[in-house]
């Protein structure tokens, strides 16, 4: 697949399948936004794939869960690049717990990484992909949704959400019944 002169935004993007589907999209002529917590893995990343590839790529570090990092990666497709085209929603939360083992706090952060991070960078990304005519969204789910996991309860839990919300988007255009 040709991706030239296409605007990218890739949650998860400084590692593992994140940073993976960064290093394609650019590849193949993509400009992207990586997204992710941590600047210097970000950092390390994005300088990679400037060196070998040039300057297509821009980072975003925050939680990806947070309204204000959604909005700061748009913008920053917008201004850096022309627009956005893409988003490659692949960070996520999978701490291997038993659920009587598993805290609050892991809980709520399996969920926000997983689900709410999918929400709200879709919510931030449609009205750009709707005013430029179209775009894709891909959210990252996982079997475990579907097959349960010893450990990852909760993090199957947060994907079968995924997999339930992912459809509405591309509905949002129909009128509300």
């Amino acid at each position: 697949m040709d991706f030239d002169r296409q605007v990218a935004i890739v949650t998860g993007g400084s590692r593992g399948i994140g940073k993976t589907v960064a290093a394609l999209l650019v590849q193949r002529g993509a400009s992207v936004v990586l997204v992710g917590r941590g600047r210097d893995a970000l950092e390390r990343t994005a300088n990679g794939l400037r060196a070998e590839y040039g300057d297509r790529v821009a980072i975003v570090a925050g939680d990806v869960a947070d309204d204000a990092t959604a909005r700061n990666a748009v913008e920053t497709a917008r201004q850096w690049f022309g627009g956005l085209d893409i988003v490659a929603n692949i960070a996520g939360a999978f701490p291997t717990v038993r659920v009587e083992d598993m805290t609050n706090a892991q809980f709520a952060e399996t969920i926000a990484a997983n689900l709410s991070g999918t929400f709200v960078m879709c919510r931030a990304a449609l009205p750009v992909l709707r005013a430029r005519g179209g775009g894709a969204i891909v959210n990252m789910s996982s079997t475990a949704a579907r097959v349960p996991t010893p450990g990852l309860a909760v993090f199957g839990a947060s994907k079968a959400g995924v997999e339930g919300f992912t459809p509405a988007p591309a509905q949002g255009a129909a009128p509300l019944q």
